[in-house]
Protein backbone atom coordinates (compact mmCIF):
# COMPACT_ATOMS: atom_id res chain seq x y z
CA UNK A 1 0.00 0.00 0.00
CA UNK A 2 1.21 3.39 -0.83
CA UNK A 3 2.21 5.58 2.34
CA UNK A 4 -0.58 8.43 2.61
CA UNK A 5 2.34 10.74 3.33
CA UNK A 6 4.37 10.07 -0.27
CA UNK A 7 0.78 10.94 -1.85
CA UNK A 8 0.40 14.33 -0.35
CA UNK A 9 4.01 15.49 -1.10
CA UNK A 10 3.61 14.38 -4.64
CA UNK A 11 -0.09 16.21 -4.89
CA UNK A 12 1.91 19.31 -2.83
CA UNK A 13 4.75 18.89 -5.52
CA UNK A 14 2.46 18.48 -9.05
CA UNK A 15 0.13 21.65 -7.22
CA UNK A 16 2.76 23.86 -6.81
CA UNK A 17 4.08 23.15 -10.14
CA UNK A 18 0.74 24.41 -11.67
CA UNK A 19 0.30 27.24 -9.55
CA UNK A 20 4.06 28.69 -10.60
CA UNK A 21 3.52 27.88 -14.36
CA UNK A 22 1.30 30.73 -15.77
CA UNK A 23 4.42 32.94 -13.88
CA UNK A 24 6.68 31.39 -15.25
CA UNK A 25 5.39 31.84 -18.94
CA UNK A 26 3.35 34.91 -18.99
CA UNK A 27 0.30 36.12 -21.63
CA UNK A 28 2.40 36.98 -24.94
CA UNK A 29 1.14 40.13 -26.98
CA UNK A 30 -0.37 39.14 -30.02
CA UNK A 31 -0.82 41.38 -33.19
CA UNK A 32 -4.83 42.30 -34.14
CA UNK A 33 -6.16 43.07 -37.68
CA UNK A 34 -9.38 44.48 -37.68
CA UNK A 35 -11.26 45.23 -40.57
CA UNK A 36 -14.30 47.57 -40.47
CA UNK A 37 -16.59 46.72 -43.33
CA UNK A 38 -15.87 48.07 -47.29
CA UNK A 39 -17.05 51.63 -48.41
CA UNK A 40 -16.06 53.29 -51.95
CA UNK A 41 -14.76 56.34 -52.00
CA UNK A 42 -11.64 58.26 -53.95
CA UNK A 43 -7.96 57.76 -53.17
CA UNK A 44 -7.08 61.61 -52.95
CA UNK A 45 -10.34 61.65 -50.61
CA UNK A 46 -8.75 59.03 -48.23
CA UNK A 47 -5.70 60.86 -48.33
CA UNK A 48 -7.03 63.88 -47.40
CA UNK A 49 -8.41 62.57 -44.27
CA UNK A 50 -5.06 60.87 -43.35
CA UNK A 51 -5.31 57.65 -44.49
CA UNK A 52 -2.95 55.59 -45.67
CA UNK A 53 -3.76 54.00 -49.03
CA UNK A 54 -2.43 50.49 -50.43
CA UNK A 55 -3.55 48.41 -53.51
CA UNK A 56 -3.58 44.91 -52.82
CA UNK A 57 -1.50 44.11 -55.57
CA UNK A 58 1.15 46.07 -53.70
CA UNK A 59 0.80 44.63 -50.25
CA UNK A 60 3.53 41.85 -49.77
CA UNK A 61 2.89 38.23 -49.28
CA UNK A 62 2.51 38.10 -45.31
CA UNK A 63 0.15 41.39 -45.63
CA UNK A 64 -1.82 39.84 -48.54
CA UNK A 65 -2.42 36.28 -46.26
CA UNK A 66 -2.94 38.87 -42.76
CA UNK A 67 -5.61 40.89 -45.25
CA UNK A 68 -7.24 37.59 -46.73
CA UNK A 69 -7.01 35.72 -43.37
CA UNK A 70 -8.92 38.43 -41.67
CA UNK A 71 -11.77 39.02 -44.88
CA UNK A 72 -12.01 35.00 -44.06
CA UNK A 73 -12.32 35.57 -40.27
CA UNK A 74 -15.52 37.72 -39.95
CA UNK A 75 -12.96 41.07 -40.52
CA UNK A 76 -11.04 39.36 -37.07
CA UNK A 77 -7.51 37.92 -36.71
CA UNK A 78 -4.56 37.50 -34.40
CA UNK A 79 -1.21 36.76 -35.48
CA UNK A 80 1.84 35.99 -32.57
CA UNK A 81 3.70 39.42 -31.67
CA UNK A 82 6.47 39.36 -34.59
CA UNK A 83 4.83 37.55 -37.06
CA UNK A 84 3.14 40.55 -38.32
CA UNK A 85 3.34 42.35 -42.06
CA UNK A 86 5.84 45.44 -42.65
CA UNK A 87 2.45 46.79 -44.60
CA UNK A 88 0.89 47.42 -41.95
CA UNK A 89 1.98 49.59 -38.69
CA UNK A 90 1.32 48.02 -35.11
CA UNK A 91 1.55 49.86 -31.84
CA UNK A 92 0.10 49.64 -28.43
CA UNK A 93 -3.12 50.58 -27.39
CA UNK A 94 -1.35 53.16 -24.97
CA UNK A 95 0.49 55.12 -27.61
CA UNK A 96 -1.36 57.94 -28.66
CA UNK A 97 -1.81 58.67 -32.50
CA UNK A 98 -3.92 61.53 -34.02
CA UNK A 99 -2.97 61.64 -37.20
CA UNK A 100 -5.99 60.51 -38.48
CA UNK A 101 -9.53 60.60 -37.75
CA UNK A 102 -10.34 57.04 -38.61
CA UNK A 103 -8.06 56.04 -35.81
CA UNK A 104 -4.48 56.05 -35.36
CA UNK A 105 -3.18 52.62 -37.63
CA UNK A 106 -6.34 52.75 -39.70
CA UNK A 107 -5.12 51.46 -43.68
CA UNK A 108 -6.95 51.72 -46.63
CA UNK A 109 -6.65 48.60 -48.23
CA UNK A 110 -7.72 48.77 -52.20
CA UNK A 111 -9.59 45.82 -52.90
CA UNK A 112 -9.05 43.92 -55.97
CA UNK A 113 -11.25 43.68 -59.12
CA UNK A 114 -12.47 40.19 -58.45
CA UNK A 115 -16.01 39.10 -57.65
CA UNK A 116 -14.86 36.04 -55.98
CA UNK A 117 -12.88 37.57 -53.60
CA UNK A 118 -13.35 37.70 -50.10
CA UNK A 119 -16.19 40.14 -48.35
CA UNK A 120 -17.25 40.85 -44.91
CA UNK A 121 -19.98 43.29 -46.23
CA UNK A 122 -22.98 41.32 -47.90
CA UNK A 123 -24.79 44.58 -48.28
CA UNK A 124 -24.61 45.91 -52.47
CA UNK A 125 -22.00 48.13 -52.94
CA UNK A 126 -24.45 50.98 -54.09
CA UNK A 127 -25.39 50.98 -50.15
CA UNK A 128 -21.92 51.03 -48.81
CA UNK A 129 -20.61 54.78 -46.85
CA UNK A 130 -17.86 55.71 -46.35
CA UNK A 131 -16.51 56.15 -43.10
CA UNK A 132 -17.37 59.34 -40.92
CA UNK A 133 -15.08 61.37 -38.59
CA UNK A 134 -16.38 59.30 -35.56
CA UNK A 135 -14.58 56.51 -37.23
CA UNK A 136 -17.95 54.17 -37.95
CA UNK A 137 -18.00 52.56 -41.66
CA UNK A 138 -21.94 53.47 -42.74
CA UNK A 139 -22.09 56.34 -40.65
CA UNK A 140 -23.88 60.34 -42.30
CA UNK A 141 -20.29 62.23 -41.91
CA UNK A 142 -20.39 62.17 -45.94
CA UNK A 143 -24.19 63.16 -46.34
CA UNK A 144 -23.47 65.94 -43.91
CA UNK A 145 -20.49 67.00 -45.47
CA UNK A 146 -21.52 66.95 -48.70
CA UNK A 147 -24.67 69.04 -47.39
CA UNK A 148 -22.09 71.67 -45.88
CA UNK A 149 -20.57 71.89 -49.66
CA UNK A 150 -23.78 72.24 -51.31
CA UNK A 151 -24.34 75.23 -48.61
CA UNK A 152 -20.97 76.81 -49.36
CA UNK A 153 -21.29 76.70 -53.33
CA UNK A 154 -24.60 78.33 -53.12
CA UNK A 155 -23.62 81.07 -50.75
CA UNK A 156 -20.72 81.94 -53.44
CA UNK A 157 -22.67 81.73 -56.12
CA UNK A 158 -20.65 78.50 -57.75
CA UNK A 159 -23.55 76.15 -57.39
CA UNK A 160 -24.05 75.82 -60.91
CA UNK A 161 -20.50 74.43 -61.59
CA UNK A 162 -20.06 70.88 -60.67
CA UNK A 163 -16.81 69.79 -58.50
CA UNK A 164 -14.41 67.69 -60.57
CA UNK A 165 -15.30 64.00 -60.81
CA UNK A 166 -13.07 61.68 -58.56
CA UNK A 167 -12.38 57.92 -59.67
CA UNK A 168 -13.90 56.10 -56.92
CA UNK A 169 -12.72 52.73 -55.82
CA UNK A 170 -13.58 49.96 -53.38
CA UNK A 171 -11.85 50.11 -49.62
CA UNK A 172 -11.36 47.43 -46.82
CA UNK A 173 -10.79 50.08 -43.93
CA UNK A 174 -8.36 47.55 -41.54
CA UNK A 175 -7.58 48.64 -38.32
CA UNK A 176 -3.80 46.98 -36.52
CA UNK A 177 -2.56 47.46 -33.55
CA UNK A 178 -0.48 45.16 -30.55
CA UNK A 179 -2.43 44.15 -27.68
CA UNK A 180 -2.98 41.45 -25.08
CA UNK A 181 -5.07 38.63 -26.24
CA UNK A 182 -8.75 38.59 -24.50
CA UNK A 183 -9.74 36.12 -21.66
CA UNK A 184 -11.61 33.85 -24.22
CA UNK A 185 -8.61 33.66 -25.85
CA UNK A 186 -7.16 29.25 -25.49
CA UNK A 187 -4.10 30.74 -23.72
CA UNK A 188 -5.57 32.44 -20.97
CA UNK A 189 -8.15 29.58 -20.48
CA UNK A 190 -5.00 27.01 -20.09
CA UNK A 191 -3.26 28.74 -17.84
CA UNK A 192 -6.92 29.42 -15.53
CA UNK A 193 -7.67 25.40 -15.84
CA UNK A 194 -3.77 25.52 -14.29
CA UNK A 195 -4.18 27.52 -11.26
CA UNK A 196 -7.68 26.22 -10.90
CA UNK A 197 -5.75 22.59 -10.36
CA UNK A 198 -3.25 23.88 -8.50
CA UNK A 199 -5.50 24.85 -6.20
CA UNK A 200 -7.51 22.04 -5.59
CA UNK A 201 -4.44 19.13 -5.96
CA UNK A 202 -2.43 21.59 -3.34
CA UNK A 203 -5.65 21.47 -1.51
CA UNK A 204 -5.91 17.93 -1.54
CA UNK A 205 -2.42 17.12 -0.54
CA UNK A 206 -2.69 19.59 2.55
CA UNK A 207 -5.76 17.72 3.57
CA UNK A 208 -4.18 13.97 3.27
CA UNK A 209 -1.34 15.63 4.94
CA UNK A 210 -3.06 16.90 8.08
CA UNK A 211 -5.34 13.82 8.53
CA UNK A 212 -4.56 11.38 11.35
Amino acid sequence: MIDRSKISVALLVVGAVLLIAPAVAPVQSVLFHDIRGEFTMSESELEERGVTVIAYENLSDRGKELYERSLRNDGHYRAPAGTGASDFEYRADSEEDVRSGFGPRAVAIERPDDPDFPSVDERPVRERRPPDEGGEVGGTGGSEAAGGDTADAQANGTADQPPEPREENEYNLMETRLGQPPLTDGGNLLRFLSILVGVVTVGSGGYLRSRP
